[in-house]
């Protein structure tokens, strides 16, 4: 059908469509509302129960003792009252303004029909219904007509609806709003108290506890005239930082993020009894010895959860944001960010049970001191991890963190020859903290992640492990275990004569120079060469390579240039030892090396 007549179609249609309607509507005087403002009578404190109906999905919200609540299922908890009764008042404040239809044979058009999934809301006076509505969805059902091209905007959710037993379909002055999202009925903020109220707060972390108190003192002044002064301060008591006092100018922000607790969503009580065991985050507040609230927060896989303790029965979900907030203040309540390790560095090693490297900084000038000759520096890191050992920006102190994972090893000298040890000891799970241990501390300190890749940066930042052979131009002489390839007037050839396979030199040198260590093993302990190779170049310049077995798709290398062995992945080293037909033009079959 040609574009033309498939427009004619469609405009004809929405007439047809349109005329259907209006004469529906004008028959037998459908036109008059008899009352445009049927709940306007409804007692709203006589109702008892909300239920609103979606398909197979429904929300229960009723009163108990005197308090509403959601119980629907698994959920069970406290709704904001002043969300509810802007709802309760949206229906008795209903406004009929048109009558739409006069049957149900129009019903998809305005989102009422079973496809559309209207949404059905009960109201109750004990086991009475009182108000019975269908609320339509138009954006679900199929357009009205009218409008450019047949289409226009309709309204959103609410706005048309059907009343009681009366099949057909009205439209409403005003949205009338049926969320049947829980998080839409619940109070955003499960915990609140007046920050001037508060007098104590004690905190309570996987690894340490400590209190926070109010202490108000009268200032003492010789002028029997003036008015003394009050003055504030907050002690702290428990595990906390030796060497490190309270900021009490940071307690006015950590008592802004105390005063209300705000929340996510609610949580099913099935799955709320794995919250509340294992490790978990916990803070009181009191007003001198009354509990203003009392809440608990503990992490399943990336979620937080949050409930207070005399309510365990009600599980939310609560944002890391909103964590981080009220029990990631350590850092400004101690000042911990102003660690400083050392002022004046001379050296810094890395060890762990494989490595071992030492550089020197003299004059500003850094130097390897490892065993020589070896790779190039790159000395924009090693400044860096200069300038993060000034002011080491420390998140939080664990006193009694139990981790037993042993991490890699950080050691600073100054010039006076005093050392201090850094050592990864494990990790938190708040703001994915690595736990640090730093020798003449008492406990242990945990790092941000990208804070301590500064100080623990890859090797490849630190040093320059690229072979150094650029192009195949440079290589006279290929010698591997087996065979041997050498260059005469620019072609390759092995010993016997044969030819070797175009290209095949090309690609071997290409995954030499991919052949980038990620690992610097100066020690080399346990080394056992079983492949080698020797290239020589027009200066007579030699590149010995030795290579051990795979481990877990790595292999250990002996660069004798840079003396010491490197871990290498292990399908470059395939790449390299792939065998005689390999190069071979005898067998064409053969893959060539990735380039």
């Amino acid at each position: 059908m040609k574009s033309k007549n498939l427009l004619i179609l469609i405009v004809v249609l929405a007439i047809l469509a349109y005329f259907g309607l209006k004469e529906e509507k004008t028959q037998e005087g459908a036109v008059a509302i008899s009352d445009p403002t049927p709940f306007s009578t409804l007692d709203l404190n006589s109702i008892t129960k909300v239920k609103l109906i979606q398909g197979d999905d429904s929300l229960v919200v009723a009163k108990s003792d005197g308090l509403w609540r959601v119980a629907t299922g698994e959920l069970d908890f406290p709704v904001d009252f002043s969300k509810f009764k802007t709802f309760l008042r949206s229906i008795a404040e209903t406004k009929l303004v048109e009558r739409k239809t006069n049957s149900a044979n129009h019903d998809s058009k305005f989102g009422l029909d079973a496809d559309s999934k209207p949404v059905k809301a009960e109201l109750y006076s004990g086991e009475k219904v009182v108000v019975n509505l269908n609320l339509g969805d138009v954006r679900k059902g199929k357009s009205q007509g009218g409008g450019q091209f047949g289409y226009s905007y309709a309204p959103d959710i609410g706005h048309y609806i059907k009343v009681g037993n009366d099949e057909g379909v009205f439209m409403a002055k005003e949205k009338i709003d049926a969320e049947l999202r829980p998080a839409s009925w619940m109070q955003n903020a499960i915990a609140k108290a007046d920050k001037d109220d508060i007098t104590k707060i004690d905190f309570v972390y996987p690894y340490k506890a400590f209190s926070l108190e109010k202490k108000v003192e009268i200032e003492k002044t010789t002028d029997p005239s003036a008015t003394p002064k009050e003055i504030t301060s907050w002690l702290a008591s428990g595990d906390q930082p030796e060497g490190y006092a309270l900021d009490s100018e940071k307690m006015s922000q950590l008592l802004d993020q105390l005063d209300e607790i705000r929340v996510s969503e609610p949580v099913k009580s099935s799955q709320a009894e794995a919250f509340k065991e294992g490790q978990f985050y916990g803070v009181k507040v009191s007003r001198g010895e009354e509990s203003l609230y009392d809440i608990k927060i503990q992490q399943v896989g990336e979620n937080w959860y949050v409930y207070q303790t005399d309510k365990p029965q009600e599980v939310y979900q609560i944002s890391s944001y909103n964590v981080e907030n009220v029990f990631g203040k350590s850092d400004d309540l101690f000042a911990l960010a102003k660690t400083e390790v050392l002022s004046d560095l001379a050296e810094l090693s890395y060890k762990s049970d494989k490595l071992d490297l030492s550089f020197k900084l003299e004059a500003d000038k850094w130097s390897f001191a490892g065993k020589a000759p070896q790779p190039e520096l790159k000395e924009d890191a090693l400044n860096k991890v200069k300038d993060a050992l000034k002011e080491l920006k420390l998140m939080d102190f664990h006193p009694n963190y139990k981790g037993e994972q042993s991490g890699p090893e950080l050691i600073v000298s100054d010039k006076n020859g005093k050392k201090v040890s850094i050592q990864k000891v494990g990790e938190v799970p708040l703001s994915d903290g690595i736990v640090l241990k730093i020798q003449g501390k008492s406990g242990v300190f945990s790092l941000s992640q990208s804070d301590f890749d500064t100080l623990f940066p890859p090797q490849s930042d630190l040093l320059a492990l690229e072979t150094g052979w650029k192009s195949e131009e440079d290589l006279t002489l290929l010698s591997f275990k087996d065979f041997e390839l050498s260059k005469k007037d620019d072609k390759w050839a092995f010993k016997d004569g044969s030819a070797v396979k175009k290209d095949a030199v090309t690609s071997w040198v290409s995954a030499l120079e991919a052949l980038c260590a990620s690992k610097y093993l100066a020690s080399g302990k346990d080394f056992v060469v079983k492949t080698t190779a020797k290239v020589k170049g027009k200066e007579g310049d030699a590149l010995k390579l030795e290579f051990s077995d795979a481990n877990k798709g790595l292999a250990y290398a002996r660069l004798p240039q840079f003396g010491g062995v490197f871990e290498v992945k292990w399908d470059l080293v395939k790449a390299l030892f792939n065998g005689k037909e390999h190069f071979s033009e005898k067998n064409e079959n053969v893959e060539s090396a990735p380039k």
